[in-house]
């Protein structure tokens, strides 16, 4: 089966510092304990964060393209471990890794991840306000609560049959709530007194919405290498109609247009508001488009999704400064 295959509708960006950082980023990154097998440190090469970091938030200068490439390649390699050890076994770490951020790394009882995040939370510290980074914290263990609660309906032996049900309990396991506040990071600004604000929480939530259906449909290809039991939107339809892959796929792609299509009337609803033309909430809104631009090229073309050897990048003519 072909890998599926989706179009954005929006230009990608790149920051211009993505050349500067690659080398000594890696030799940084990969002299952390969990990275001590050499095909693991060529394969985390290959799959190449730096990039990542660059064309999903492109706003960012050296240093934070740097730190948010470190904490988006150790949630990934990490969590991937996590990941193969489902049905409870990965449980006590979860939640030894949800103690430890909402301490802020304080203390470390995750001993194999832990000394990673620590260095990567002192670094954002450094120049980030102790209030985002507060609400950083307890984005990212609401995020490892959500594994731990999606964890538990693998174990009670739930299969999914239905789309919205999936995709509600995809919601914070997603992670993308952690993306957004490395958009606000990567743009220098704090949403935190407009992020409740009805107008501003919708195209928050269709924006993980989109992101949960788009990353589906083009990690298909991975998810089914990897075994019976992947969760994947694509599968979820497929069980649910009781239907081949391709038909699934073709409804999944439906589903992704519409959730990009209510993403788009909510923007522009909100932009249209005193609030939406606010220049950071404008700047961030324009974030969220940089990120889906930049996450589907890496997704098409990165070794972790395409199980090649090495990824192929697309080089915009027109970087973000």
């Amino acid at each position: 089966m072909e890998r599926p295959h989706l179009r954005c509708r929006y230009p990608m960006r790149m920051s211009p510092h993505y050349d500067e950082i690659g080398d000594g980023f890696h030799e940084w990154f990969l002299s952390y304990g969990p990275f001590g097998d050499q095909r693991r440190k060529a394969r985390v090469r290959a799959t190449d964060y730096p990039y990542l970091a660059a064309v999903c938030w492109p706003a960012s200068d050296r240093r934070r393209l740097w730190d948010i490439a470190a904490m988006a390649g150790a949630f990934t390699e990490r969590d991937g471990e996590y990941d193969a050890q489902r049905y409870g076994a990965s449980q006590a770490n979860l939640r030894a890794s949800a103690a430890d951020m909402r301490g802020h790394y304080t203390t470390v009882t995750e001993k194999r991840w832990g000394p990673l995040f620590t260095d990567i939370w002192h670094r954002f510290a450094e120049y980030v306000s102790a209030a985002q980074m507060a609400r950083f914290a307890e984005v990212m263990a609401t995020f490892l609560d959500g594994c731990i609660a999606y964890d538990q309906l693998l174990v009670a032996g739930d299969t999914f049959t239905c789309v919205e049900e999936y995709l509600a309990a995809r919601y914070l396991p997603l992670g993308q709530l952690i993306d957004h506040v490395m958009i606000e990071i990567s743009l220098g600004v704090d949403l935190a007194d407009v992020l409740d604000e009805p107008a501003v929480r919708d195209v928050v939530r269709a924006d993980v919405e989109r992101v949960a259906v788009y990353q589906d449909i083009l990690s298909l290809h991975k998810d089914l290498a990897e075994g019976e039991d992947a969760e994947n939107i694509v599968l979820v339809i497929a069980r649910a109609d009781n239907c081949a892959l391709p038909r699934a796929i073709a409804a999944a792609r439906a589903i992704h247009n519409e959730k990009m299509a209510r993403f788009d009337r909510l923007a522009e609803r909100l932009g249209s508001t005193p609030l939406g033309r606010e220049p950071d909430v404008a700047r961030f809104v324009e974030g969220l488009r940089d990120f889906t631009a930049g996450l589907i090229q890496w997704t098409r073309h990165s070794a972790r999704y395409t199980l090649a050897e090495a990824s192929r990048w697309h080089i915009p003519s027109h970087q973000a400064v």
